[in-house]
């Protein structure tokens, strides 16, 4: 607490050695702030005019400081996402049918695109004819690549 003659500091146990210095520092930093007086604490926001807070006049400022807010958490997202999920293609490991029939869950392991063969990562993302997912990816970046089951 804070009286007419100072801080009148009451510590729970003794202080260490090591920490009467840093103690020192904090008793020096507190003498130099001289407009702290016994009145009650009020709350102003520096990101109004009045000193009220709302929700707007933070997420203006943030976007001020931002620019892309509508990108932000996508672009940390997305990224550790994608990885992931390439890691687990790359393993065989991701919860397609067929690794969920290893697993000992009774599916009938049928790809639900064209209902002709089994659900494999190499068949959803490789050769299913319907979801072309690579041949879009392919084309967008201008590669000529053929695929070995073109008809499926």
């Amino acid at each position: 607490m804070r009286d007419d003659q100072g801080w009148n500091l009451r510590f729970r146990r003794p202080l260490n050695v090591w920490e009467v210095n840093k103690m020192v520092e904090f008793l020096n930093i507190q003498e130099q702030c001289k407009d702290l007086n016994n009145s009650e604490d009020k709350l102003f926001s520096l990101l109004d005019k009045q000193g009220r807070f709302s929700v707007g006049s933070a997420y203006r400022n943030f976007q001020r400081a931002h620019t892309q807010v509508s990108y932000w958490p996508w672009t940390m997202i997305w990224k550790v996402k994608v990885a992931c999920f390439t890691w687990l293609l790359a393993k065989q490991a991701a919860l397609t049918q067929d690794n969920l029939v290893k697993r000992g869950f009774q599916l009938c392991s049928r790809c639900s695109f064209c209902e002709c063969e089994a659900e494999t990562i190499n068949h959803l993302f490789l050769h299913v004819g319907r979801l072309k997912l690579w041949q879009i990816f392919i084309n967008i970046r201008g590669i000529s690549w053929h695929s070995l089951c073109q008809g499926t």
